[in-house]
């Protein structure tokens, strides 16, 4: 069953509106930005938190896989587990043993490569679906908003930034590389360079 689109709950006609009444800013030559404050990641994001891969001690481990992000395949037992383990252990001190290791040509086509493929695949570890992996289910669902929310910007020519300041706030902005001054918008008068730069309503 196809999974439920995530949705992020902006109200991306404020957002506009907002977009139009910012001015431009040439943020280097030939590339004008402006950008509106969403919020932060504490009131946005579905954890509330802000951490980082490398410093995330106040997200709770995954309670399905308990934080190692994989699960064994539904069909196997711990029993039945534990005993392809020691079989796959007996099978590597046997690659050891004949100088297997580092030559694969030798193990292609024997009874132990066979035997050790087949309990690989027995063996197998599937990917948690509560935590897609990541080892942290509230990890997870920040991952999926952030994307939703990058891809509903993108779906209307906008994108998504941290602050420059303080990452852990939220921006939407909008780029050209049409110099705004010389585009023609309702209610903005234009600029007639043809006239030797006169501004004609």
């Amino acid at each position: 069953m196809a999974e439920a689109e995530a949705t992020t709950g902006v109200d991306w006609d404020a957002v506009r509106a907002s977009l139009d009444g910012e001015p431009w800013e040439e943020v280097e030559p030939g590339r004008w930005e402006r950008r509106v404050f969403l919020g932060t990641v504490f009131r946005l994001y579905p954890s509330g938190k802000y951490y980082t891969p490398w410093a995330n001690s106040n997200v709770d481990p995954c309670p399905h896989c308990g934080g190692r992000g994989f699960v064994p395949a539904r069909h196997q037992t711990r029993r039945r587990m534990k005993k392809w383990q020691a079989r796959m252990d007996r099978i590597r001190g046997l690659f050891v043993k004949r100088g297997y290791i580092g030559h694969p040509e030798r193990i292609d086509g024997t009874a132990i490569g066979r035997s050790f493929r087949r309990l690989q695949c027995l063996s197998a570890l599937r990917q948690c679906e509560k935590c897609g992996g990541l080892g942290s289910e509230e990890a997870y669902q920040d991952q999926r908003y952030g994307e939703a929310l990058e891809a509903e910007a993108e779906e209307r020519d906008l994108y998504i930034a941290d602050g420059e300041g303080d990452p852990c706030d939220v921006f939407a902005g909008e780029w050209t590389e049409d110099d705004p001054d010389d585009r023609e918008e309702p209610g903005r008068p234009r600029r007639d360079d043809e006239e030797g730069g006169d501004v004609v309503p």
